[in-house]
């Protein structure tokens, strides 16, 4: 949930139990453009303090001015503006119900797609991936997602858009929520020493409610990238990610 103000003393990696305070918001002076300060899951507003609701490690990400604990359950809890990736479970007449992972299945309208109309929209079924951004979510009410990017232009028609239907096979494993955002950074040693490893590339969809779709060229390609989550998920990859994933490839026998 969104709230005005500046965000103030936060420290990134602090060791949090509910209800610790863990950052201050200074309200907008007046004459003043006010900011946003995005809260993610773990923290609530109580005044001008922004307390925790659960143990976990303080994370922040800066360029967004946004707070969340990070811990390594695997229960989600849909923040706005989160990244997932769903499975359809039920078709309706204005548009689907998406397990996310979450207490409630999430609705997504059938013209929720990048560019959709009445008349030229996706058709999809149960059990079908979806790559959506959560756009509402509320303890009383189901969340909701959207497969529409602000600002892109792009049509679910062409396939270029960043959400939309996952298709063309590949595996849909589950990580830890801390693994799932881990992946996420673009100093991620796994995938980018996988990157070097597989000269034919791979696609993975990592979405915030630990969920990652993975495909690749070949079958034997994609298992070397899902080992290689796993392992690094569970802290066996060791010191040297780059040697023990050159290592996998050339074995292929995983």
């Amino acid at each position: 949930m969104p709230s005005t103000g500046f965000l103030l003393k936060v420290e990134e990696g602090l060791a949090v139990f509910p209800g610790d305070p863990v950052a201050k918001v200074l309200e907008a002076q007046e004459g003043s453009a006010p900011s946003l300060v995005r809260l993610g899951p773990g923290v609530r507003r109580d005044g001008d303090a922004i307390l925790t609701m659960k143990p976990g490690l303080v994370r922040v990400q800066a360029e967004r001015s946004k707070i969340w604990v990070e811990s390594a359950g695997r229960r989600y809890v849909p923040a706005l503006e989160d990244m997932v990736i769903g499975v359809v479970v039920d078709r309706h007449g204005e548009g689907y119900r998406v397990d996310i992972g979450s207490y409630e299945a999430a609705q997504l309208g059938s013209l929720s797609f990048e560019g959709a109309t009445k008349r030229n929209r996706p058709y999809l079924n149960p059990g079908a991936l979806v790559y959506a951004r959560v756009v509402s979510c509320d303890k009383v009410m189901e969340p909701e997602i959207s497969c529409i990017q602000p600002g892109s232009s792009k049509s679910w028609v062409s396939g270029e858009s960043l959400f939309g239907e996952l298709t063309g096979g590949g595996q849909l494993i589950k990580v830890s929520l801390a693994s799932a955002r881990g992946l996420l950074k673009p100093s991620c040693a796994v995938l980018n020493a996988l990157g070097e490893a597989l000269p034919k590339g791979f696609e993975c969809v990592i979405g915030t409610n630990g969920r990652v779709w993975v495909r690749a060229s070949t079958p034997a390609d994609t298992v070397i990238v899902v080992t290689a989550i796993r392992m690094a998920e569970v802290g066996t990859l060791g010191p040297d990610a780059n040697k023990t994933i050159r290592s996998l490839v050339n074995s292929k026998s995983i």
